[in-house]
């Protein structure tokens, strides 16, 4: 499995200096990234002691939005190779948000037979322009065919939207705040605490990689769908509503696992403490 090690400031919460977590990130970008940084501290020392989606104001998710976008590209163009960046942007992005000029983008979800050819193919996004009914659309110069399309936003993947659908926190051997992208455990669905079948866990290896180590928490059957959850000990205090919120906040999608329905809290369940009991 590959793994991808992105500064994680959305985990950190403003704990580390921002000259430290300034320092992450490569020269060409840094007078960008310290005013970011800056407003996600300020906002995290106003917004201590809140859970879930209230911990992230609008302009401390705009903020930590950017600084996702700015790290996912600067590795793109100075750490990864062709061969992992193919890899990578092959996994889902959910957020489908509007690129930097210059960034790189990766088609995805055309539906006609001629837009079909062009899923998966790398393009660098050149702007917004009208189309002829007055829409706006995404310029696309594809890189291997040369040409530049006109496409809709909700059709280009981009490195910052991979990264902050997919990434996991974890701690490097210095003890900063990372994220990591596993290319098979970014692909598990998610249930909420003990309604997920799987537990996870990350460590860092004898050769300094980061692994991810997953195991069943119950038998499972055959053909049954493994599942993992996505939230942290922090978001046990949230009732079902606010953590579909939190949820749909950071991955866009509303939880309907065996914790969330409505059924289940009918049954007596705690769901005001998620996983509680257990």
């Amino acid at each position: 499995a590959i793994t991808t090690v992105l500064v994680n400031a959305d985990a950190d919460g403003g704990n580390n200096s921002t000259r430290e977590l300034t320092s992450q990130f490569s020269s060409q970008i840094r007078k960008e990234v310290k005013p970011l940084l800056e407003v996600v501290a300020r906002c995290a020392e106003e917004n201590k002691g809140k859970t879930g989606a209230a911990m992230y104001p609008p302009e401390a998710r705009a903020a930590l939005d950017r600084l996702t976008a700015l790290k996912a590209n600067d590795d793109l163009k100075n750490v990864w190779s062709k061969s992992v960046m193919d890899r990578i942007m092959a996994l889902q992005d959910v957020h489908r948000q509007r690129p930097g000029v210059g960034e790189v983008v990766v088609v995805d979800g055309l539906q006609s037979e001629a837009g079909s050819a062009l899923n998966g193919a790398e393009g660098e996004f050149k702007g917004m322009k009208k189309s002829s009914t007055g829409e706006k659309r995404a310029q696309v110069k594809l890189i291997d065919l040369g040409v530049t399309k006109a496409l809709k936003l909700e059709n280009l993947k981009t490195a910052g939207g991979v990264y902050r659908t997919n990434s996991f926190g974890a701690t490097n051997t210095k003890g900063v705040p990372v994220g990591c992208l596993f290319e098979v455990l970014s692909r598990f669905n998610h249930a909420c605490f003990d309604a997920a079948n799987v537990a996870k866990s990350t460590r860092v290896n004898e050769e300094g990689e980061h692994v991810a180590d997953v195991v069943t928490l119950s038998d499972v059957a055959e053909g049954e769908e493994l599942t993992i959850c996505y939230l942290g000990d922090d978001e046990r205090v949230l009732d079902t509503a606010q953590r579909r919120d939190y949820l749909n906040m950071k991955y866009k999608f509303e939880c309907d696992c065996a914790k969330c329905r409505p059924e289940h809290e009918a049954e007596g369940h705690a769901l005001a403490q998620c996983g509680a009991g257990k």
